[in-house]
């Protein structure tokens, strides 16, 4: 047992170590991608913290990078009255065209287009059924009209081979009959 204490003695317990250690986030770093050529302006600097979404750099170009980030904030909380006050250099084009569509969007609201436009056509059906009703009832009447001018017709050429009437007002009820019947295919839709 004594040398067992007596070995103890020669070695420390516990051993250290010195090495270099490079500690990580979950999740590690993420490589940022580029889609246009420019210089990169850093809003944080190296080994500074940051929070998630927070802007840490832009490539510079010709507009205002706090114009851009009012308005994406303006658009984020569905601000309808967009409105800036940098530039915005590049995207002024893009941005003018968002300005009048909102415009166009406003307006048609406050008009009711669709509403206004149902209610016309809504009229016009009206309208169309009621023509619709006057068609048939003219078709009914010029039905009508031909079965007695086709009963004239064949009473008189009945009268006319015993001799009753005169060949002029059989020729009469024929182009009365004749009249109808071109009508009748005038009338047919095609």
């Amino acid at each position: 047992m004594l040398s067992l204490l007596s070995i103890t003695r020669f070695i420390k317990y516990p051993d250290l170590l010195s090495a270099p250690v490079v500690i990580t986030t979950t999740p590690a770093p993420v490589s940022l991608f580029s889609r246009s050529a420019g210089k990169i302006a850093m809003l944080k600097q190296d080994n500074q913290s940051c929070q998630q979404g927070e802007v840490v750099a832009y490539i510079q170009f010709n507009a205002s990078m706090n114009a851009i980030l009012d308005i994406e904030q303006k658009l984020t909380d569905n601000h309808l009255d967009i409105k800036t006050t940098g530039s915005l250099g590049d995207l002024q084009p893009d941005f003018s065209f968002l300005i009048n569509a909102q415009t166009a969007l406003i307006i048609f609201n406050e008009t009711k287009a669709f509403d206004k436009q149902i209610e016309q056509l809504n009229q016009q059906l009206v309208k169309y059924k009621k023509f619709n009703k006057s068609l048939v009832g003219q078709q009914c009447l010029s039905v009508q009209e031909s079965q007695l001018a086709l009963k004239k017709f064949e009473t008189d050429s009945l009268l006319l081979t015993q001799k009753v009437i005169a060949t002029l007002d059989f020729n009469q009820a024929k182009s009365g009959c004749s009249n109808n019947k071109h009508q009748k295919i005038l009338r047919q839709p095609y």
